[in-house]
């Protein structure tokens, strides 16, 4: 039986936000608890909370493990640009104990298929816009799941027309929200590892490079206090990552405003 979701969900073992070994997701998880209803993102005139954001991934992150059984050290690519749904997605890999592997948005079926090869994933979350590139990867079994999600006002906010002829394996992200599944208990920590960048270089294999929940949090961390430092006006470096982004302002809490054509 589904088990609903919580406001606040416990983490179990995992090691308290802050601290060297922490997950990743304990940092949202935190900011949830203490600012529950500030903004965390406003994109295009959308306004997401980090109440909400917490939510959003608990349910994500229950759906994928019941619906496409996703483990612990699984390997979930996510190609999408950066706006609400893909916070959403990010912290929702996180939180089944999953590595996210970063793919460009605009990359081909080929391309997707040899970082799916490359890291060992079997299931994908990707923008609307991707679902006849992600079709084949399903039909040849490269892929046993994906989620689609529509990116609002973009391209990608007309796609969710073509719900009716996806194919097996391939599911709506606002149907995997909606359903309302819990996740399982966290077991991963600092040196476990978090996020993957799968870089395309050209027709051969791809690079990888792997960061651990507590590589990314230190990384982003150096960042934040540098920015700090800087005032609190300082804007945003205009080529830095959205998730490395993402991740300073929620260890700052602050509101993060994404700019329309960003790109993980």
């Amino acid at each position: 039986m589904a088990t609903l979701c919580r406001p606040h969900d416990a983490s179990g073992t995992a090691a308290a936000p802050g601290s060297p070994d922490s997950h990743l997701f304990s940092h949202l998880e935190a900011r949830a608890l203490h600012d529950h209803d500030k903004y965390a993102i406003v994109y295009r005139g959308q306004r997401v909370g980090y109440g909400e954001l917490h939510r959003a991934a608990l349910c994500l992150a229950g759906y994928l493990q019941q619906h496409f059984e996703v483990r612990r050290g699984d390997r979930v690519l996510l190609a999408m640009p950066a706006c609400p749904q893909f916070a959403m997605a990010w912290y929702g890999v996180l939180r089944c104990d999953a590595v996210v592997v970063m793919v460009d948005p605009d990359t081909s079926s080929a391309a997707l298929a040899r970082c799916a090869r490359s890291t060992g994933a079997r299931v994908a979350i990707v923008a609307a816009g991707l679902q006849e590139v992600i079709t084949p990867l399903l039909a040849d079994a490269s892929l046993r799941g994906c989620l689609v999600a529509a990116c609002p006002d973009t391209a990608d906010a007309t796609a969710p027309a073509q719900a009716a002829v996806r194919p097996a394996g391939m599911h709506g992200l606002p149907d995997a929200l909606a359903a309302g599944i819990g996740p399982v208990p966290m077991q991963a920590c600092g040196p476990d590892p978090a996020v993957m960048a799968c870089m395309l270089d050209g027709p051969g294999q791809p690079r990888v490079a792997t960061l651990s929940h507590r590589a990314f949090a230190v990384m982003t961390s150096h960042a934040s206090q540098a920015r700090g430092r800087e005032g609190p006006a300082a804007p945003w470096p205009a080529d830095a990552s959205p998730m490395a982004l993402l991740n300073q302002a929620v260890m700052r809490g602050d509101t993060l405003e994404l700019p329309a054509a960003s790109r993980p």
